[in-house]
């Protein structure tokens, strides 16, 4: 090849396609070794292939266990939204906690007339292992516009009496209890987040028995607090949103 027209990293005095003049004048088959990729030259290029797919696995995991929580967290706020919108309204005395346990940071502590119930009074079938299991307990409205304890049972009912509301509770432990040994029923209500600084006048009122939850329950039994009020005053309302 001429000097002004030989190819880009052609070699000198060279032969078209790939073969190279040996020293003796006579073509070799075999390209010049600066054309041949070593092994370690290889083994370089598979290793940032490698770490280019693997790269790549990670940001996709990454990406599906975001998309997972949120999809999650989403539920959970359509679930939230779905009570306060359709669910039934009911309103709950709350009792006295301890002072020490009622304010937490930015929530309190709530405590309810149904948050315990003799294991006597709840009816149906006992379940088979001790442990966390659901109790249904039912309401009806009392004297002021309070709901109070109507029954429970273990498994939910479907027969509620007209002018009653289910709830879904739940308690950790009931094997070996007496008849009438109290259970602790638990409903999802028990705290409530008020704005910092500002529970102060909850905590109390709360130790004088005026404070009232104002609770939406769905068909399912499922509650969640909608307002607290104070002798019917509402101190906070819980946006939809």
């Amino acid at each position: 090849w001429p000097e002004f027209t030989r190819p880009f990293g052609f070699p000198t005095g060279g032969h078209p396609l790939c073969q190279a003049a040996s020293s003796d004048g006579n073509a070799s088959a075999s390209p010049p070794s600066a054309w041949i990729v070593s092994p370690s030259g290889k083994q370089n290029r598979f290793n940032m292939i490698g770490s280019r797919s693997k790269i790549n696995r990670i940001l996709w995991l990454g990406a599906a266990v975001a998309l997972m929580q949120s999809g999650v967290l989403y539920a959970m706020v359509q679930q939230h939204v779905s009570i306060l919108r359709d669910g039934i309204d009911i309103t709950l005395q709350s009792e006295p906690v301890d002072p020490h346990d009622f304010l937490r940071g930015d929530y309190v502590t709530l405590r309810y007339t149904i948050s315990n119930i003799e294991a006597g009074k709840i009816n149906g079938t006992i379940p088979a292992t001790d442990g966390p299991a659901d109790v249904y307990v039912t309401v009806k409205e009392g004297d002021g516009g309070v709901w109070t304890f109507a029954g429970a049972s273990w498994q939910k009912r479907e027969d509620v009496p007209s002018g009653e509301v289910q709830l879904r509770g739940r308690t950790s432990s009931f094997a070996n209890a007496a008849a009438y040994s109290p259970l602790r029923v638990t409903y999802g209500i028990e705290r409530y987040y008020v704005p910092e600084g500002q529970g102060r006048a909850i905590e109390a009122q709360q130790q004088e028995r005026k404070i009232e939850a104002v609770v939406a329950v769905s068909s399912a039994g499922d509650a969640q607090i909608r307002a607290l009020k104070d002798n019917g005053t509402v101190l906070y309302e819980e946006p939809i949103y």
